[in-house]
């Protein structure tokens, strides 16, 4: 049997969209759905301001087999902590302005070098959201870094035509109607 998997979900408060996503709300609209599993990640706003919520998130997937926990990427850097039981991470604007804008003095950090070695390490999949230089600059100093580009890239409409020229990426395919999917994968692949 084929399991159906929502691949990008937010989870608990928003402090910058005044929103929160409970742990019954997901459950409730799996449920309703026909979703078997869901990867979740705190919301980024809320990980700037609460450092907990990676593990808060951690310890709700522990409880519910329905969940894949993702780790939220932090502003220094650090890596998805291989000691816990987290699926992947998610890079979210990192430094930059939310949905919006890409700091690329990120891409100066002498950190980022020792951030993609030890993800490269732990062999772990990260759901890569920036504008679409900025993931190029980024995509150019790894050798084996599992990248999945959210919304099938719709951040930018060059994206698609970048990765064709590109090597092996993921994609997720978050608010994308089956019509919008079915034409990415003709083009794509």
């Amino acid at each position: 049997m084929t399991e159906i998997f929502d691949s990008h979900t937010h989870w608990e408060p928003s402090v910058s969209l005044d929103v929160t996503v409970t742990t019954e709300e997901l459950l409730k609209q799996a449920q309703e759905n026909r979703v078997d599993r869901v990867v979740i990640f705190p919301f980024p706003s809320t990980a700037l301001v609460d450092e907990e919520i990676n593990d808060k998130l951690l310890e709700v997937a522990k409880g519910n087999a329905t969940f894949i926990p993702c780790y939220n990427i932090p502003e220094d850097l650090r890596t998805i902590p291989m000691e816990k039981d987290y699926f992947g991470g998610k890079w979210h604007w990192v430094r930059g302005v939310q949905d919006c804008s890409s700091n690329y003095q990120v891409l100066e950090d002498p950190a980022l070098d020792r951030f993609i070695e030890a993800s490269e390490e732990i062999d772990l999949p990260i759901v890569f959201e920036e504008e679409l230089a900025f993931t190029e600059a980024f995509v150019k100093r790894t050798r084996k870094l599992k990248i999945i580009i959210p919304y099938l890239g719709r951040k930018s409409s060059r994206f698609s035509q970048w990765l064709q020229r590109k090597r092996e990426y993921f994609f997720d395919t978050a608010l994308a109607g089956t019509d919008t999917i079915m034409r990415f994968i003709e083009k794509i692949g």
